[in-house]
């Protein structure tokens, strides 16, 4: 189980797709709240190097591990 601070690396996510082998800091659950009352699924990330975090998809989440220390 993924918690806030959790060190993850990406696998293949497809060609050409910046997050292919990326390491990242977890940041958590970030759900959006439609109008229409649907909760989406989504998560933020902060990829080593990068200043912004990301936002990202919950089907990502199949693509990535957590790294052990």
């Amino acid at each position: 189980m993924l918690e806030p601070g959790n060190m993850i690396r990406f696998g293949h996510v497809y060609n050409g797709c910046e997050l292919n082998d990326a390491l990242a800091v977890y940041l958590g659950e970030e759900p959006y709240h439609r109008q229409d009352g649907t909760i989406v699924r989504n998560f933020k990330i902060l990829v080593v190097g990068e200043s912004t975090p990301t936002l990202c998809d919950k089907g990502l989440k199949k693509h990535i591990r957590k790294v052990e220390a």
